[in-house]
């Protein structure tokens, strides 16, 4: 009996160490590859977003950071603006995990490679402002400090090219950088240099293993993070060579088959290439055509201007009857109807095609619009960037009927479309624009000046043209 007893216990045993042994881990609440967060330069402040990455049902427990981050000040864990600061020790790449009940969530930091500049001006003129690449070529004002007048320039790595404005007009290279590049208009620009030392090391994919896979590295790394569907997992290093083992992880409520996993690096030169590993079942995917359409990393894009590719219906081809218009900036007569010819004649297909990339659709107006003085033209919508539809197609294109049926037969040939739309501007012509003019940005500035094309400056109001609101 005695005997029984024992040998009921060791098989009881047996059979919970073998169930915790069956246990998965649980996977991320972020079913999408986090975005890494480009942490801000210097001393200043990073903010994140929790609701970037964290959906309402998903509630952040704790946020930790890796080494070399820390919280910039302090903040009630319900709030949606997390800030923190990089040490300046810290290495190039690091990570910030978001808690939901026990269950990690990573997102990776990179470090800013931005530099703070002082760029001294060393003529007698007393108004002088700087205009350069790392202002987008905008004149923005120096400073005096110690009776010296200066320009404080954050710039990332790299060279940038700048000149000093004497009066608020007269381009002037005085300054003390050694180096001046021509600007390839007959004069010159002087350069500053934030460039690195050197190059950082470099990855390499390895072998692939039962569960696993290696990488290797060209030199010494002071950080890597690896992140395996959002969690950051460990690799064994030996010498320059990286063993990473897949821990078993239930992806049952995922979409995608698909997993991914994300090696991020850096040594004292910065950020290492990153690599990206496909994985399914736990295995790391040797063979494409196991990958599916719907997996981003794997589409293959066609992108085209619909009304330049193939006129597949002749009785909708219809140019704007305006003799301002030449030719060459009316429609053509492309169409969703010779779309729809091509992917039936296997034309993506025999290309390795498998996403089609439409530019947009919706109806745009009827007349000319725009001046181009030299050669002297208007232009119609062809390109379809002038909406005066949010939802109704353009019927020089075609219909809803047309547009189904392309949308079913690249389906059928494990084909995605992508429409390209409009969301930035309507034209003047749109209903939304004519019912509520007043939700538009300003055409015209406080100064008086037109609001237009202001890239630089105005970037975020300004409109294309006077009639794209």
């Amino acid at each position: 009996m005695k005997k029984q007893l024992s040998l009921l216990i060791i098989i009881l045993m047996i059979s919970c160490d073998t169930k915790k042994e069956e246990e998965l881990a649980k996977a991320s609440v972020i079913q999408v590859m986090t975005t890494p967060i480009y942490a801000s330069s210097g001393h200043n402040n990073s903010e994140f977003l929790v609701s970037d990455y964290l959906s309402d049902e998903n509630k952040v427990d704790s946020i930790t950071f890796s080494e070399g981050i820390g919280f910039a000040k302090s903040k009630a864990l319900d709030e949606n603006i997390q800030s923190f600061r990089v040490k300046e020790n810290a290495t190039a790449v690091s990570h910030i995990t978001l808690w939901t009940k026990g269950i990690r969530n990573d997102i990776p930091v990179f470090k800013s490679t931005s530099k703070t500049i002082e760029i001294p001006y060393s003529g007698n003129f007393k108004n002088v402002q700087i205009k350069g690449e790392f202002t987008n070529w905008a004149p923005q004002d120096t400073e005096v400090v110690d009776g010296k007048i200066i320009y404080r320039a954050t710039v990332p790595q790299g060279k940038f090219q700048y000149l000093f404005l004497e009066g608020g007009k007269e381009e002037k290279l005085t300054g003390n950088e050694p180096n001046v590049v021509s600007n390839g208009m007959g004069s010159f620009n002087r350069v500053i240099d934030n460039s690195r030392k050197a190059n950082p090391a470099q990855l390499s994919y390895g072998e692939i293993l039962d569960q696993g896979f290696t990488f290797q590295s060209t030199g010494e790394l002071d950080n890597v993070v690896i992140l395996y569907e959002n969690q950051k997992i460990e690799a064994q290093k030996e010498g320059n060579t990286y063993t990473v083992q897949l821990p078993k992880v239930d992806f049952s409520n995922r979409i995608s088959k698909t997993q991914l996993v994300r090696v991020y690096a850096s040594d004292e030169n910065g950020r290492t290439n990153d690599l990206l590993i496909p994985v399914q079942d736990s295995q790391v995917v040797k063979d494409p055509t196991k990958l599916a359409r719907s997996d981003f990393h794997t589409q293959v894009l066609y992108f085209m201007m619909v009304d330049r590719f193939l006129d597949g219906d002749t009785s909708n081809t219809k140019p704007v009857p305006d003799p301002e218009i030449l030719p060459a900036a009316n429609y053509m007569g492309g169409d969703l109807a010779g779309v729809l010819e091509k992917i039936n004649d296997g034309y993506f297909e025999e290309m390795g095609i498998n996403t089609i990339w439409l530019s947009p659709i919706t109806q745009n107006p009827e007349g000319a619009y725009g001046l181009w003085p030299e050669p002297r033209t208007k232009f119609s919508g062809y390109h379809g960037y002038w909406p005066i539809s949010n939802t109704k197609v353009d019927y020089r294109f075609g219909d809803e009927k047309v547009m189904k049926e392309i949308i079913e037969e690249a389906h059928k040939r494990d084909m995605n479309v992508i429409l390209d739309y409009v969301a930035n501007h309507v034209h003047e012509e749109h209903p939304v624009y004519k019912n509520h003019p007043e939700w538009a940005t300003n055409l015209y500035l406080e100064d008086g000046s037109l609001n237009t094309e202001r890239w630089d400056d105005q970037r975020l109001t300004t409109w294309f043209d006077t009639f794209m609101p």
